[in-house]
């Protein structure tokens, strides 16, 4: 099959921007972490949700915390799956011809979704508490990625992302996919689990605000028909594993966050949270950090609980 040089020039442009990597991205991780904790409804939002609470009222900001998302409750549609978390397909074709925007493709002949079955927002909100979560959805595709059924599924979910794509049956765009696919029909059982990548898109990058891990086949022959749109957005989702045990971003627990102002020595409103790791800090201007000052907001705030409680 001859491919038009429209597609060819599509294919190039997408191939010139492609990473293979996510790693390397501990600055816009830290950095984003900390703009979401920032927000003063961080901490209760991320926890309704955890909780199901749909009456609680959310911040209105596009891709925030919402009572309900499509990935609240799991889809029917399981490739693998334990009691924490499961894997289903992404949607989208892999094929960049299939669309008017190569964004809405795939980021790779195989790109599939790991959730976790409890409401947990985005990856922002992990701590050293469900931070687990990562390590047991990736256990489980690289578990699963051995057994030859599994990889008949996966093949299966692409051939239908394909069909399901906008656009007529006879249109070019489809017929490549399709060409293109007999070549993942022919290589997907030769793949290893080290072929694969596992990426977050932390706020403000999600398109589903429910945490789910991209798993993305990342080798050249895999993503060489599919988008690099997301590529710079990707972050690395065990590098995120490690910043949050390594204690290089500091994510607070969701049932222990006080509002403090006007405390001595205060000069703005801060909150002091509790650390996963036990450690007492403030969020202030975006950074979570531990001021000189703390412990005198310390003793200002337990007195102004005393006198709540004498009341």
């Amino acid at each position: 099959m001859t491919v038009s040089k429209n597609f060819e020039k599509l294919y190039k442009t997408e191939l010139d921007g492609m990473q293979y990597e996510f790693t390397n991205k501990q600055d816009a991780i830290a950095q984003q972490i900390s703009q979401f904790w920032a927000h003063s409804q961080a901490t209760g939002d991320v926890k309704a949700y955890l909780e199901g609470d749909e009456g609680h009222d959310y911040a209105k900001i596009d891709k925030w915390v919402q009572a309900r998302t499509p990935f609240t409750d799991p889809p029917n549609e399981k490739l693998a799956e334990n009691d924490e978390v499961y894997i289903i397909g992404n949607r989208a074709s892999f094929d960049v011809a299939q669309y008017d925007k190569a964004s809405s493709a795939g980021m790779s002949m195989i790109h599939l979704l790991a959730l976790p079955r409890k409401r947990v927002y985005n990856g922002v909100s992990l701590n050293k508490e469900n931070v687990y979560l990562i390590d047991n959805m990736i256990d489980l595709f690289k578990s699963n990625w051995k057994k030859a059924e599994f990889r008949n599924k996966v093949l299966a979910h692409q051939r239908e992302a394909i069909d399901n794509a906008k656009g007529s049956k006879d249109d070019e765009g489809y017929r490549l996919a399709l060409k293109h696919y007999e070549e993942l029909e022919s290589s997907i059982h030769q793949l290893q689990a080290e072929d694969f990548k596992f990426g977050l898109h932390l706020f403000p990058d999600q398109s589903i605000p429910h945490l789910h891990l991209h798993i993305i086949a990342a080798t050249k022959s895999m993503r060489k028909y599919s988008t690099s749109h997301h590529d710079q957005k990707t972050k690395d989702a065990l590098e995120v594993r490690d910043m949050i045990r390594n204690g290089k971003v500091q994510v607070p627990t969701h049932d222990t966050t006080t509002t403090v102002t006007e405390a001595a020595d205060c000069t703005t409103e801060i909150t002091i949270c509790e650390c996963s790791d036990g450690c007492m800090v403030i969020a202030e201007n975006g950074r979570f950090e531990k001021p000189d000052n703390l412990e005198i907001c310390m003793e200002e705030y337990s007195k102004r609980q005393q006198k709540l409680s004498q009341s």
